[in-house]
């Protein structure tokens, strides 16, 4: 079940900020028992802080620096999609979702994918970039329109 993360009206970040580390700590103490629950949050306060380092280090990019080459019309503006790696749980991709204020659109859960919502400030191309780097993600990229096949009508006919 993905946690809906949103951008609360007539809050600062960091009041957003806590109220996401609040939620996230009500998820880890409904999985695990309140001592693993500490240990697991100290474990996940390490690992955004070293996501904040590791996004500071990438820092936002402006569109001349990209290097990913998307067509505009080819694929869902706003969207991507990310598969996790084999073995990474829901709740570690919810986790690195909430850290950069990613919205969940939709789990497929047939083939492992999330479809996101790109963060406020971020392109889709840079989006898929800082998924593609992180060592918890299989791939990302963007949510691309495929158009539909079409039929052959001579080889309909008998």
């Amino acid at each position: 079940m993905p946690v809906q993360v949103s951008q609360e009206k007539g809050k600062t970040p960091m009041e957003v900020s806590v109220m996401n580390k609040r939620r996230l700590l009500n998820i880890i103490g409904r999985i695990f028992d309140r001592r693993t629950a500490m240990i697991t949050l100290v474990g996940l306060a390490m690992a955004v802080t070293m996501q904040s380092l590791w996004l500071e280090t990438i820092g936002p990019r402006s569109p001349q620096s990209e290097v990913l080459p998307f067509s505009s019309d080819s694929y869902v503006p706003g969207e991507f999609l990310v598969k996790p790696k084999p073995g990474v749980t829901i709740e570690i991709m919810e986790a690195l979702n909430l850290s950069l204020d990613v919205k969940v659109l939709e789990y497929l859960p047939d083939i492992g994918v999330f479809r996101l919502k790109v963060a406020s400030g971020f392109s889709v191309q840079q989006m898929v970039q800082i998924y593609n780097t992180h060592p918890a993600v299989e791939y990302a990229e963007p949510s691309y329109v495929v158009p539909a096949p079409t039929a052959n009508p001579q080889a309909l006919s008998p």
